[in-house]
């Protein structure tokens, strides 16, 4: 009997942190868009806002939102910082409080970074453990993780390709 309690309470304790998940679908943009990012939101949210959103930007650089599904720039002032952990990845992220891509419909606000080179892997190596991702600090959740991997491998590829195409044609020396 005592061997039997022993297996069940290992067996909840290994899915305890995936049962209060937060179920998030991951997108990107389409191609032919004229930026390139990827972002999550929860599923079946109406009229929902973004967990988490990476914006590629000029200069070889990424942009991330976070929090804004929870609002949680709103009358904050100053730096808001989240931790990220997923397997054994961990990356902090510190930003100022500003109004969502989306608070036209929402009204919220969101923690976003200054722009940091996207050589910076250690984020998106955070979308590889398949394993869920805790937040905390500003922001408390736990999001999973399911077909992220693949949206962040091709934004690192066409956000550094990008960068490589728009610096080659910029600023390519003349002959």
């Amino acid at each position: 009997m005592n061997f039997k309690c022993a297996a069940a309470l290992l067996f909840l304790a290994a899915f305890t942190g995936q049962a209060h998940a937060e179920t998030i679908d991951w997108h990107s943009l389409p191609p032919d868009a004229d930026r390139i990012e990827f972002f999550g939101m929860v599923r079946n949210e109406v009229e929902g806002d973004t967990v988490l959103r990476v914006v590629c930007v000029p200069g070889g650089k990424i942009q991330v939102s976070v929090g804004a599904y929870k609002d949680i720039g709103t009358g904050k002032r100053g730096l808001l910082s989240v931790t990220l952990k997923s397997g054994d990845v961990s990356v902090t992220l510190k930003g100022k409080p500003a109004e969502s891509d989306n608070v036209e419909m929402t009204g919220a606000s969101e923690l976003r970074t200054e722009p940091f080179p996207i050589s910076d892997n250690r984020l998106l190596a955070l979308f590889e453990t398949k394993k869920p991702i805790t937040v905390t600090g500003a922001l408390k959740a736990t999001w999973t993780v399911r077909s992220v991997e693949k949206l962040a491998r091709d934004f690192a590829k066409s956000c550094s390709r990008g960068y490589l195409i728009a610096r080659h044609y910029c600023f390519r020396p003349e002959p």
